[in-house]
């Protein structure tokens, strides 16, 4: 009994590190996603900007 409950929590274990694994890739993945939006907003407005005066004249 002692031993089968020794295996049911290594395999707990295992299957809590794949799942941390991959919420740290989701994490990751969001942030980059975040970080790039970021970046397109910055830069996107100001060339927006730009190039509507450029239209306007």
């Amino acid at each position: 009994m002692e031993s089968w409950e020794e295996a049911e929590i290594k395999t707990l274990t295992e299957k809590e590190k794949r799942y941390t694994r991959l919420s740290w890739l989701i994490i990751w993945a969001a942030l980059g996603i975040l970080g790039l939006v970021v970046l397109m907003v910055v830069v996107g407005i100001p060339l927006m900007i730009t190039m509507m005066a450029f239209v306007s004249r």
